[in-house]
């Protein structure tokens, strides 16, 4: 499941006591860190966490630092630097050689925070893309703005709660231009009266993945798919197969023929699809309609020489079959990591969609020059063509 899904699960099974729960959210990375920007973490009352900011070496800090923050109501950002020589920063032995900081915020009754968990989930219910902006760093003036937000959407002018008006003006210029150029950024804001930095994040809600065909093989990609926060939807016109009892991860099952299929299923530039009907006929329909859609990757089961036959037969009966329809098509499916059972299959098919959507070439990274981790943006924004995102 989607890990903001999970979170606001866990925030609403303790709403009645919310007054004692806290949200951790890491708000900029400076050089090597597990989590980027973005990532959170909800503290319960009960001193239990959901969601991870790190892989378990600055939860435990953190969650002391957030009783107090629960306590005061007041908003903290706690800096983690494992920049230095000595391994044995902060007593956590993190070796991460990088610098983190965290803005932890007080849940509880018209808390901001608790706005952000509702935007978030809405974007995830609505299946559109917003901005979040959050303050984290304030001097002079702009002190008393940490842990202040501004929300929006395309067709919402959105929320904001960032009382100094030249900052909330700067600030919602450059969210638009987020908005637009689908990339989020930290940038520093020098006013009159101090400085402010925030973290400009562009939201997108869970990446859809369109599943043609409900056999064995597809009960693990749609489970692993879900495991890893997708939005899944099963296809088939088998009544038999396509049932929510064979894929209770699903986010939706559907019984539905080839040809109806367009007139059910929205594509986007952000949806991937695999084809693995098993049947010739069946598979030939769905290529004629996906091939035409503006989805960012395609991947058809099955032997090269089979979806080239195919690619004939469409050319053979008029259908035009262009080479930048081409290039989102993958077949065979997968990454070539040896898999050969159901469940390594589909290891391979999400690991190859994956990487397309992400625009990396699904090397090792041992092999790969530079960051593991594409950097942040700082400063201006060049608008741009929409980049396609990923959440979960």
């Amino acid at each position: 499941m989607n890990e903001i899904q999970v979170i606001l699960e866990a925030f609403a099974s303790v709403k009645s006591d919310s007054g004692r729960a806290a949200l951790a959210s890491i708000v900029k990375v400076t050089g090597s860190a597990y989590r980027r920007p973005g990532a959170r973490m909800l503290i319960m009352p009960d001193g239990r966490t959901v969601g991870s900011i790190s892989a378990g070496c600055l939860d435990r800090d953190v969650c002391e630092r957030a009783r107090t923050v629960t306590a005061s109501g007041v908003p903290e950002v706690a800096t983690y630097d494992t920049t230095a020589a000595g391994d044995d920063v902060w007593g956590l032995g993190l070796g991460c050689a990088g610098l983190v900081e965290i803005l932890i915020e007080p849940l509880g009754h018209n808390a901001p925070a608790n706005r952000v968990l509702d935007f978030l989930g809405e974007r995830v219910s609505r299946r559109d893309v917003g901005v979040l902006v959050t303050v984290f760093r304030g001097l002079g003036a702009a002190a008393g703005a940490v842990g202040s937000h501004l929300m929006l959407t395309e067709g919402d002018p959105g929320f904001c709660n960032i009382d100094d008006p030249q900052l909330a003006k700067a600030v919602l210029e450059d969210a638009h231009r987020a908005l637009r150029a689908a990339r989020s950024l930290v940038k520093e804001y020098s006013l009159p009266g101090g400085t402010a930095e925030a973290l400009i994040e562009v939201v997108s809600p869970p990446a859809p993945l369109l599943i043609f065909g409900a056999g064995d093989d597809a009960v693990p990609l749609a489970r692993l798919a879900k495991e890893v926060g997708w939005h899944v939807t099963v296809v088939d016109n088998r009544p038999g197969l396509a049932t929510t009892e064979r894929f209770p991860w699903a986010d939706a099952v559907m019984v539905v023929r080839p040809e109806n299929a367009a007139q059910y299923l929205p594509v986007d530039g952000r949806t991937a699809a695999v084809i693995m009907t098993h049947n010739y006929t069946h598979d030939l329909e769905l290529l004629k309609m996906l091939l035409a859609s503006p989805m960012r990757y395609l991947g058809i089961l099955g032997a090269r020489a089979r979806t080239l036959a195919m690619l004939r037969a469409l050319r053979e009966t008029g259908v035009p079959v262009r080479e930048q329809d081409l290039a989102k098509v993958y077949s065979p499916v997968g990454t070539d990591i040896g898999a050969e059972t159901p469940e390594e299959i589909a290891l391979a098919i999400l690991a190859e969609i994956k990487a397309v959507c992400m625009g990396r070439p699904a090397g090792f990274l041992k092999d790969r020059k530079g960051p593991i981790h594409d950097r942040e943006d700082t400063g201006n924004l060049s608008v741009g063509p929409a980049a396609p995102a990923q959440s979960g």
